[in-house]
């Protein structure tokens, strides 16, 4: 789903961007509407899914307890903008739901800490974005600054993960990697089990 924020802007366009600093105001009023049509959409599809896959095996997997929001426009702001005019409405969104599950971007890794700052969330994924810093790289500083959030963070290979293993035991870590057949999947989840602290 949208978050308000994403919302907002594919409602209003670009002219979110300067309405931040020219209307204060009615953008405050927009973002609650935002908020509010979120929670609309998000209950009337959840409804939808529960009477069409409810007794499917993974049918209602993703809508159980929470909500996924997409923060795509956070990352195109700075943390001051997105802690007035996008924090307060997402965390009414995952008030409602009673668990946030993020999605951000890696040009945007500033971001991350006032995700994780939310009540309730329970993970970000952080998609690595061509030409940027990859999210593996600074796992560290990450992870201190996540809160104790999942991070679930994309790698081009498993050798990142076997590189990195030991950061990520230090945070609540999940892996976004590839697998070319069954067999490097087990050996991928087999590895991961080695290592993690459950």
């Amino acid at each position: 789903f949208f978050s308000p924020l994403d919302l907002a802007h594919a409602l209003r366009g670009e002219a979110i961007y300067t309405d931040f600093y020219d209307n204060p105001d009615e953008v405050h009023r927009f973002m609650n509407f935002c908020a509010e049509a979120s929670i609309k959409f998000a209950e009337d599809l959840k409804n939808k899914v529960y009477k069409y896959l409810g007794d499917t095996e993974y049918g209602t997997y993703f809508f159980r307890e929470g909500i996924n929001m997409s923060e795509d426009i956070a990352c195109m702001i700075s943390p001051q903008l997105y802690r007035e005019f996008g924090a307060p409405y997402t965390q009414k969104v995952i008030d409602y739901f009673g668990r946030g599950y993020l999605h951000c971007h890696s040009r945007a890794l500033y971001i991350v800490p006032e995700l994780c700052s939310l009540r309730n969330v329970k993970n970000i994924w952080i998609a690595t974005d061509p030409n940027q810093t990859e999210p593996i790289t600074v796992l560290k500083d990450l992870i201190a600054k996540s809160n104790n959030v999942c991070l679930s963070i994309d790698c081009e290979s498993f050798e990142m993960v076997e590189k990195n293993i030991d950061i990520a035991k230090d945070g609540n870590v999940a892996f976004c990697t590839p697998a070319k057949s069954i067999e490097e999947a087990n050996y991928n989840t087999d590895f991961i089990r080695k290592h993690s602290r459950c």
